[in-house]
């Protein structure tokens, strides 16, 4: 009895040694398994305008689902999302306005329209983030002398602006934004057609 209880506790130590590299090798399983990829189908909407530059992004499956509108310097970067979690269905725009520029919409007056049937799609309000205490569009936006101390900014201020809608989900739309003023020239921008459309691709699955 006595020779057997160091064989005994030399096996419980081999078991306790074992026991560390398996549990080293279930965490690193884990951290595969949250980093791998898979196959997914993304749904959105790709936007298209004359002129316009149709942009390519998002976590995962790439898609071409933001378009960049530029007006006389000003970048207006427009997209539609659909609802997701707190996310509010609409149209997101992020506007860029180079340094010693006034710009400003002529409206809040966004039309959408269903391509097939031409019935219009409602708008259920517009909100305005300025970091220059304004809450309306047609409110003229001076950028002034802006400083370069933030380099993403690079001489430019930026605003955003969401125009909340329905969910939507007709295979195409079209939106009439407002006319836009830079430096007193006004400006009509041609109709922004959305056309849904799927992407296969391989992505993390916890993107």
């Amino acid at each position: 009895m006595g020779p057997g209880r160091p064989r005994l506790a030399f096996a419980a130590g081999l078991t306790s040694r074992r026991r560390k590299p398996v549990q080293r090798a279930a965490g690193v399983a884990l951290l595969l398994l949250l980093a791998a990829c898979a196959p997914n189908v993304v749904g959105y909407y790709r936007p298209e305008m004359p002129g316009a530059t149709t942009l390519r992004g998002g976590c995962g499956v790439k898609v071409d689902d933001a378009l960049r509108i530029d007006v006389a310097g000003v970048q207006i970067l427009l997209q539609y999302l659909d609802a997701a979690g707190q996310r509010r269905a609409g149209l997101y725009a992020h506007v860029q306005v180079p340094a010693h520029r006034r710009f400003a919409f002529d409206s809040e007056l966004f039309l959408l329209r269903e391509e097939a049937a031409g019935r219009a799609l409602a708008v259920r309000g517009v909100q305005v983030l300025r970091d220059d205490a304004q809450t309306t569009l047609t409110a003229p936006y001076d950028a002034g002398d802006v400083g370069i101390d933030d380099p993403g900014r690079a001489n430019k201020r930026w605003y955003h602006l969401t125009v909340y809608t329905d969910e939507i989900s007709v295979p195409a739309f079209t939106l009439q934004l407002p006319a836009v003023t830079v430096d007193g020239v006004r400006s009509v921008l041609p109709p922004v057609q959305f056309r849904r459309t799927t992407a296969l691709g391989i992505g993390p699955l916890n993107c």
